[in-house]
């Protein structure tokens, strides 16, 4: 199974936030999570988010869980890709 943590920035706070890329399930699919927070590795990762889902204090921190199939994942890659254009474009300006 292929698991990949990116840490960026949250825009809105500037604090740091944790991406999980995982492809699995039945189906192959890949999910998306974000978690407030900067983890290491991907079971500090796990252990996070379980631990926001058990206790509910946390849970906003939680910014989304989202499943793609891979005709989705090629389509957010674009956009992705678009987006960056778009980013790169307005910083010349």
């Amino acid at each position: 199974m292929f698991k990949k943590l990116i840490v960026t920035t949250n825009p809105v706070t500037e604090a740091a936030a944790t991406v999980l890329i995982e492809v699995g399930g039945v189906m192959k699919d890949v999910a998306i999570t974000t978690l407030d927070g900067e983890y290491g590795t991907v079971e500090e990762f796990v252990a996070a988010l379980e631990a926001t889902g058990t206790s509910g204090a946390d849970i906003d921190k939680i910014y989304n869980f989202f499943p793609m199939t891979l005709p989705d994942v090629y389509a957010l890659i674009q956009a992705l890709r678009d987006a960056a254009t778009a980013a790169e474009e307005a910083a010349k300006k």
